[in-house]
């Protein structure tokens, strides 16, 4: 199995049914497993930030956000004590990286999403994920460059050199960044 998946993949899987009940083999299921751990990588690859976040000078949408995160280790917690109904405990991972995806969808602070990030990985390495080479590679020197060559390729697909954009597209998905052009520029995300 560690031939096809990443551990992350198998440990999803396995933590995706109660520890009790009979797991069922299945390479679809495993598949389902991995694309579940790709929406949670892709939350955390969003643009987040770090600092402070002074709940009354926030929206009524982003106070919402807040509430909900703030929630969630007490959720995240009161699953694992149900007798580690650990697919419940997932769920709020699932929720966590929701919310994220929709506030950065909506311009939140980034702030918000930060925190939901950083509460993403914390739950998470509870449950022994994210501790795979793939996540432990995103350093803080690592997503900082990513964002420089976006801009750099922005600025190549401007002054329509989409010979050397395409190149330097070809070769991060080489080494499993896949970057994404919208109407706001390009971004990326691990494969």
């Amino acid at each position: 199995l560690l031939k096809k998946y990443e551990p992350d993949v198998i440990r999803l899987y396995l933590l995706s049914t109660h520890y009790r009940s009979q797991i069922e083999f299945s390479e679809k299921r495993l598949a389902s497993s991995r694309s579940a751990l790709e929406r949670l990588q892709n939350a955390l690859a969003l643009e987040g930030a770090d600092g402070e976040i002074e709940p009354t000078a926030l929206g009524p949408n982003e106070s919402e956000i807040l509430e909900i995160i703030s929630n969630s280790q007490e959720m995240f917690e009161s699953a694992m004590d149900d007798d580690f109904n650990t697919s419940k405990a997932i769920s709020v991972l699932f929720d966590l990286a929701k919310l994220a995806n929709r506030a950065h969808k909506d311009g939140t602070d980034a702030r918000l999403i930060g925190l939901a990030q950083k509460r993403i990985r914390v739950l998470g390495r509870v449950l022994g994920l994210f501790e795979s080479k793939k996540e432990k590679v995103s350093d803080s020197m690592v997503d900082p460059l990513l964002e420089n060559i976006c801009e750099v390729r922005n600025t190549l697909r401007a002054e329509k050199n989409f010979k050397a954009a395409d190149l330097i597209r070809d070769r991060l998905e080489q080494i499993g960044i896949k970057l994404e052009d919208g109407p706001g520029g390009t971004s990326w995300k691990r494969k």
